[in-house]
């Protein structure tokens, strides 16, 4: 996968995180384009690592006080 590829993908994991219905359906999508178990595959570690980050950054924000 290309770096462009990577960052669309933890984009859509960003998203993911902010809307926890939707990851699934990219990983999906990108099988059913492509047509092949491997294409999902693939597609999950970014789209983890996106979710991941958002979540860090809610936690972040969270627990910081106001300004």
């Amino acid at each position: 996968m290309e770096l462009t590829q990577w960052l669309v993908l933890a984009g859509f994991g960003a998203f993911h995180g902010l809307n926890p219905a939707m990851g699934w359906l990219f990983a999906v999508a990108l099988g059913l384009q492509e047509r092949s178990r491997r294409a999902v595959l693939a597609a999950l570690p970014p789209i983890v690592a996106g979710h991941a980050a958002s979540v860090l950054v809610t936690l972040r924000r969270s627990s910081s006080p106001l300004m």
